[in-house]
């Protein structure tokens, strides 16, 4: 069991090994809480040389002894490390086998938390590279200098002498082997020229010592013309003598050759190659979002194609090969244009695995987090990493070439995550928090506007895979010019542009972007507008439209919302997202009403919730609902029956809290969403009863089609490509992810609505956009487009006259908070920033 005085005296005695002295003791800290005590018996191995290392160790008490090829070489006593070579170096094994003598304590750290304080340290000093010399010529030289303090034969000391040679780099090798031979070559062409001079009665006069040389040098390499066969005698013994050892020395050179190529083909293999690339994008970190977010980013770089291919490269722990097979797959598209993927193997959280993808010359640095899954280690561990990703790259980025850095964008998944991220980053940062994102959109999605997914897919992707072509996306949000429109007001702007949907400005005097301004603010020179349109050509100015504010405008006065009542909600499965779904929730009170119920059905501890709510900053209880957690399985038909039959709002998650399997693999975490997603059609059919509204998260494409083959009412949320487009708009497109981040957030503010399209017109009227647009105005509104018959359309045509029916709806750009009535509002609520 570990108590604070064992974590203080482990921690102690880490400020005084050389590789960790030199770390914050923050860092220290949390070295010691990831490691564990560990008791062993005399004569207990604790380590066998040639096997595969995978912890790192500290010897408290007792003592051990240190054997190589069976021949004890140290003694380990208390405070003594050992372990970190075959965990630093790439492909090591246990340089040798560690032996307790006498009863011993020990504190054993996995190599996750060791290589990831160990990035840690390499920041700090020289590069990892460098430090994994250090470590390992450390090591051996303690084992020498134990050594030599024991009575040592010449034979041995020469046999420590030349492993140490044989474990240097090849290039040291290759130099110690030609100069073997030089000496070998020079020395006998000497004792050519004596034997010579001895053997011939002319003396020096047949031959000199460069000739002596010259055959010494033929004899060795064997070289057409050394005529060894006609020698005699002596010179014949000597020239066979340098035969065999020239022979003997070329083998050897040979053989360092052939494993130095073959350790440059390991490495290219291996992911290990420093890509040479500039003003490109780099990835760091794996997860479920780095995927889609490739696929975005490369067919963003398909839409521009210049001349020369844009490059993207991925640095993750994932092999190389496996991620390279999963990235072909998502990328298998018919385009020559597509940009250059580049894939390392690396700790993206090491500067010296950074500089294999050139992070220093890099455009952009994405930091993708790895998801945090119930039950499977810590979340503070895992924004740690980020954080450490975070650091690297801008120490990385002192040895960069060009003299503006590269812009930062970082995926976390907590409040505290973010709020430290911001703290080491500085302001050349964007933070898109994961979770926020997808609790917020699911919450939406279930209580507020069907089809919003749809919506919002068109909008963030910028391109689209169809039959296996790139073709180019529909309309999207971007800046614009304002050519034509200074000195304008807004409501004049909105009318004068046909071919965009004006949403917002950012004027010249600010960088703050301010959406859906007042109809009376005016458009000044330098400012941009933040538009809605196909391209950047269709926003042109015409102000033959302006005609169009002289018609009068009302909105029906026959329109009134149904009022709020209580509901049953129930939530199948667990996963990260919980905690901030329950927040979410919970300030929505104009669409939970008091006596609502909330209810989890998932196998998953009350202890664990209560845990990561309180982590998360969530209030309990809730103040409008009773929330209730039941430990079953979500995919048992008789574990969620009683609760479906009552249900008015449903809501399936990826479930992660099932077991191990479904934590880690997306295809299961689905299946288990397709298998309640049955359960719920049967039970719903089997009672006659009216559909809830369902709601279902899926994490893979395949996933969300069968979604509506197995149940035709929910309505697939594909979260890992929201929050992967999320990513690659602000990547590529600075102008407009701040307005993206606080539309896709819970804060209050701007939001994309569906609105019923009672609340803008009757329905025994034929509208144009134009007019909708204007009566969306009233109520400081910015209209987009329209949902007919499940079918999205935005930025549609002006003056074309749209039948609409009930159920279709209007989607809009509004203010959170005012969407109860279509009273019209003052002008001064509107211009959110």
């Amino acid at each position: 069991e570990r108590t604070e005085e064992d974590l203080k005296s482990v921690q102690a005695l880490l400020a005084c090994v050389r590789s960790f002295k030199e770390l914050p003791e923050q860092a220290r800290l949390m070295l010691c809480r990831n490691g564990q005590f560990r008791r062993y018996t005399a004569d207990a191995v604790v380590v066998t040389e040639g096997s595969e290392g995978e912890e790192f160790y500290m010897l408290i008490s007792g003592k051990a002894v240190v054997k190589k090829r069976g021949q004890e070489v140290g003694t380990l006593m208390e405070g003594d490390c050992f372990g970190e070579i075959a965990l630093l170096k790439e492909g090591a094994k246990r340089t040798a086998t560690v032996t307790i003598i006498e009863d011993a304590t020990l504190f054993v750290v996995d190599k996750t938390s060791f290589l990831t304080v160990h990035s840690l340290r390499n920041r700090i000093g020289s590069d990892l590279h460098h430090q994994e010399e250090t470590d390992i010529e450390i090591f051996e030289t303690d084992l020498l200098v134990n050594s030599k303090q024991k009575s040592m034969s010449l034979s041995k000391r020469i046999e420590l002498e030349l492993e140490n040679i044989f474990s240097m780099s090849a290039a040291h090798q290759l130099i110690f082997l030609f100069g073997s031979m030089a000496g070998i070559i020079i020395t006998g062409g000497y004792l050519y020229s004596v034997i010579v001079y001895f053997t011939h009665a002319s003396g020096w006069k047949e031959v000199n010592v460069t000739e002596g040389i010259w055959e010494s040098f033929s004899y060795t390499l064997n070289a057409p013309g050394s005529n060894l066969q006609e020698a005699k005698g002596v010179r014949r013994f000597l020239g066979t003598t340098l035969f065999v050892a020239g022979l003997f020395s070329s083998s050897l050179m040979v053989g360092v050759v052939t494993e130095g190529i073959g350790g440059v083909m390991a490495r290219i293999a291996g992911g290990h190659t420093q890509v040479l690339a500039n003003n490109h994008t780099v990835v760091l970190g794996w997860s479920p979002h780095t995927v889609p977010l490739v696929e975005q980013l490369n067919a963003a770089a398909v839409q521009r194609a210049g001349y020369n291919r844009e490059v993207i490269c991925v640095l993750s722990l994932l092999e190389k090969g496996e991620a390279e097979d999963t990235l072909k797959e998502a990328l298998h598209v018919k385009n020559d244009r597509k940009s250059k993927v580049y894939v390392r193997h690396g700790d993206p959280a090491s500067n010296f695995a950074q500089q294999q993808v050139s992070v220093p010359d890099a455009k952009t640095l994405v930091i993708v987090q790895p998801t945090y899954r119930v039950g499977e280690g810590s979340l503070e561990m895992l924004e740690n990493i980020s954080l450490l990703t975070v650091l690297a790259s801008r120490q990385s980025e002192l040895y960069g070439k060009s003299e503006q850095q590269p812009r930062l964008v970082v995926e976390t998944q907590s409040r505290n995550g973010r709020n430290v991220i911001k703290q080491a980053a500085g302001n050349n940062v964007v933070i898109v928090d994961a979770m926020e994102i997808i609790s917020n959109h699911l919450v939406r999605c279930a209580f507020s506007d069907r089809g919003l997914h749809d919506v919002h897919q068109k909008l963030l992707k910028r391109i689209g895979v169809f039959s296996g072509e790139l073709r180019e996306s529909s309309e999207k949000f971007m800046m614009a010019s304002c050519e034509g429109l200074h000195g304008k007001t807004w409501e004049e702007a909105t009318t004068m542009l046909s071919k965009a949907i004006p949403v917002g400005v950012l004027p010249a005097a600010t960088s703050t972007t301010i959406i859906a301004p007042s109809d009376d603010f005016i458009i000044s020179e330098g400012d941009n507008l933040i538009v809605l349109a196909r391209h950047d050509r269709d926003v042109k100015a015409n102000p033959e439209l302006l005609k169009e504010m002289e018609r009068p405008t009302q909105l029906p006065a026959s329109y009134h919302p149904d009022p709020v009542t209580p509901q049953n909600v129930v939530i199948l499965g667990y996963n990260g997202s919980v905690p901030h779904i329950i927040q979410n929730m919970d300030n929505m009170d104009e669409e939970i009403a008091k006596g609502s119920t909330v209810t989890i059905i998932a196998e998953q501890s009350s202890e664990l919730f209560q845990e990561e709510c309180l982590e998360n900053g969530v209030v309990m209880p809730m103040r409008n609902a009773t929330l209730t957690l039941v430990n079953a399985d979500p995919t048992k038909r008789a574990s969620i029956e009683p609760h479906i039959l009552a249900a008015d709002q449903i809501i399936v998650l990826a479930d992660e809290s099932h077991s191990p399997c479904s934590a880690v693999d997306p295809l299961a975490q689905d299946s288990r969403t397709l298998a309640a997603l049955l359960h719920i059609r049967d039970i719903v059919t089997d009672w006659g009863l009216p559909y809830p509204s369902i709601v279902a998260q899926v994490l893979k494409q395949l996933s969300h089609h069968l979604v509506h083959t197995a149940n035709p009412r929910a309505e697939a949320v594909l979260t890992t490509d929201l929050v992967a487009s999320t990513l690659a708009v602000a990547t590529e497109d600075i102008n407009v992810t701040n307005m993206w981040l606080q539309l896709l957030s819970n804060l209050y503010g701007y939001e994309i609505y569906l609105k019923p399209i009672e609340r803008y017109t009757g329905l025994d009227t034929t509208p144009t956009f134009l007019e909708i647009q204007r009566r969306t105005a009233l109520l400081n509104e910015v209209a987009l487009g329209y949902r007919i018959n499940s079918h999205v359309k935005l930025n549609p045509d002006r003056n074309t006259p749209i039948d609409f029916h009930h159920g279709d709806s209007i989607i809009v750009l509004a203010i959170d908070g005012t969407l109860d009535t279509n009273e019209p509002r003052e002008n001064s609520t509107r211009g959110n920033k």
